[in-house]
């Protein structure tokens, strides 16, 4: 699970998060890409916000344009979860995620990742089929 793999797909959010708090606190990190316009990034973000029409709203994510491991994914939706999770319960609500991406590593190995109720984070390697 080193090598990097290209991912895409979409992961919605029930409700979806207010853009401030996405602005405030994922905007500044490297892992996720920013709303606002001149936010310098090092790297390429892991995890992309996708605004609602108003863009008053995050209403999914999705995999950023350069690949990552496996693993850089599945930190980064562990940590975008947590994240999620803590500013959902001080609204008094709880966010549910459906969908997931699909990635294919540099080896030709096939990943699925998903968000689930009892799993939060599951990366699966789907086997080849020969």
């Amino acid at each position: 699970m080193g090598y990097d793999a290209s991912f895409e797909g979409r992961i919605e959010l029930e409700p979806p998060m207010e853009s401030g708090k996405w602005q405030r606190l994922l905007d500044p990190h490297p892992t996720y890409g920013a709303i606002t316009s001149g936010v310098r990034k090092i790297l390429d973000p892991i995890i992309m916000p996708i605004l609602s029409k108003d863009r008053d709203t995050i209403v999914a994510i999705e995999p950023g344009p350069g690949g990552c491991s496996p693993r850089a994914m599945h930190s980064a939706l562990e940590h975008f979860v947590h994240f999620v999770m803590l500013f959902s319960l001080d609204d008094g609500r709880y966010c549910r995620f459906s969908g997931g991406f699909n990635g294919w590593g540099e080896l030709g190995e096939e990943y699925q990742v998903t968000i689930g109720d009892t799993d939060p984070i599951k990366v699966e390697e789907i086997p080849a089929n020969d």
